[in-house]
């Protein structure tokens, strides 16, 4: 229990960093002059702010609150969505995509698609928008579930109550601020986290005198299930987690985001190098607090780490922590908040850019709250915070990453008018049928369990419609005069 004491503490700093976060998206509405502006910042944004925004928007509540949940949950099967997601997702990001991606100013991972693969297909944006949207709103829902979770633990507030307190906040600042006021809460809020986390890392390591198989025993008398290599997962799933989280990460939103408002090339490389090294690291450490709070509680589920903190840390310690886990997960829902209206304003409603700056940020205060508010009742009703993450990632990969590969292989790199070996109606027909082929095999139990999830059917399912397709309708612009 926390005491009367510590929840004042709390609601003081909380009251005070929500009101800063609020300031922060009012003066930066002030400034917005152009959707440009609104949506990547004028690409001006320099290693700094970049860095930790990254950091900040890379590592929110599915990495130190769902990676220590599931492990709680699962075991060792948690590995393997780290494994895909955030150790070769991250780094396959860092090393191929960052540099080539940075050199573009795109509003959205679905503008390049449709604009650079796809000859500028509206058809193929408002689709890629529609699924880029469903993943941000997801994610956008986990972080704010991740919040709920601690202000519902610590102050004992209703459930509800956090949850709207705590998704209202970030929907108001994102939706008034923009791109600005998301990149300069994140600054702060990424140097908040970072000192949290490092404390709860070594508070929680000094708990076991930082014998590392003492914790692997208890939690083998625990469940000797949750030390083995499925854990109680099952291989299906397993793999399904280790590609959802692999091919997520190189199609996740947010990543394309923070390359497109980066000031140049070599911004983005070292900022993206610096974040993933960071973000790793921290991650795999903060998963051994889910073995941790399993053996202390066998009850502890989802909620791991936020349990830990209020039963096991210091109790000076919790107003801070509820400050910097808070920081991290305020600074991706943020970033997918702003991303997934870039999505449904820019992608889906004028791609054609027919609205004048005016009317396409009013629109874009409107999508956003309505965004914000999906999120909200994704958080109430989603059974753990990386079912929702989930979704959204395995929407975005198992769609628009087939469509990137195929569109950028069979595209002449070299001819500046557009000239591709990919149909464009193929790719029409790939993103659809992919979308609901993905999300029936992720939503639905008894499809689900077939394959472990909907990664594999969606990919496999927008490839073989494209190639197929793509020797029906034949390119409309080919590299050469039959198609090869």
């Amino acid at each position: 229990m926390v005491s009367s004491t510590i929840k004042i503490i709390t609601i003081v700093l909380v009251v005070a960093y929500l009101a800063f976060c609020a300031i922060v998206g009012i003066k930066k509405n002030k400034t917005n002059t152009s959707v440009r502006e609104y949506f990547i910042s004028n690409k001006n944004v320099g290693l700094f702010f970049l860095f930790f925004t990254c950091f900040a928007s890379f590592c929110g509540s599915g990495n130190f609150i769902g990676f220590a949940g599931r492990t709680a949950m699962y075991g060792a099967a948690a590995y393997w969505n780290f494994l895909g997601d955030i150790l070769l997702g991250y780094i396959a990001f860092t090393v191929f995509l960052a540099p080539y991606l940075s050199k573009f100013d795109y509003y959205t991972m679905p503008h390049y698609i449709a604009s650079y693969l796809a000859g500028g297909d509206m058809t193929v944006r408002r689709l890629g928008g529609v699924c880029a949207a469903i993943g941000n709103v997801a994610i956008t829902g986990m972080q704010i579930m991740g919040m709920t979770y601690m202000l519902y633990a610590v102050l004992e507030v209703n459930f509800y109550v956090a949850l709207i307190i705590a998704g209202g906040i970030v929907v108001f600042y994102t939706v008034f601020g923009g791109m600005d006021a998301v990149v300069f809460t994140d600054s702060f809020q990424g140097m908040l986290q970072l000192f949290v986390v490092v404390f709860v890392i070594i508070f929680s390591f000094r708990l076991i005198d930082f014998d590392v198989p003492w914790l692997f025993q208890e939690v083998n008398k625990v469940d000797p299930q949750l030390t083995t290599v499925w854990g109680t997962y099952g291989w299906k799933k397993c793999i399904s987690n280790f590609l959802t989280g692999f091919f997520g990460s190189l199609t996740n939103p947010i990543m394309w985001n923070r390359c497109f408002i980066a000031k140049d090339v070599d911004t983005a490389k070292t900022a993206f190098r610096l974040s993933t090294v960071l973000s790793i690291v921290a991650t795999f450490l903060v998963m051994s607090i889910g073995f941790l709070a399993r053996v202390y509680n066998n009850d502890v589920g989802d909620q791991a780490t936020v349990w830990l903190i209020i039963n096991k840390f210091p109790a000076w310690f919790t107003p801070l922590a509820v400050i910097g886990l808070m920081g991290a997960i305020m600074s991706t829902a943020d970033t997918h908040l702003n991303s997934g209206i870039a999505n449904i304003v820019c992608d889906c409603i004028d791609p054609n850019e027919k609205m004048s700056v005016e009317q396409t940020l009013r629109v874009s205060k409107i999508a956003g709250l309505s965004a914000g508010a999906l999120a909200i009742l994704g958080a109430a009703v989603a059974p753990s915070l990386l079912d929702l993450s989930y979704l959204g990632l395995v929407i975005v990969g198992g769609t628009l990453f087939p469509v990137f590969i195929i569109g950028y292989v069979l595209r002449d790199k070299t001819s500046k008018e557009f000239r591709s070996n990919m149909s464009i109606k193929a790719a029409r027909y790939g993103i659809l049928i992919g979308l609901i082929v993905t999300t029936a095999f992720q939503l639905v139990p008894s499809l689900a369990n077939v394959i472990g999830g909907g990664i594999i059917p969606g990919m496999i399912t927008t490839t073989i419609v494209i190639l197929i397709l793509n020797k029906v309708f034949k390119p409309e612009y080919p590299i050469v005069s039959e198609n090869v």
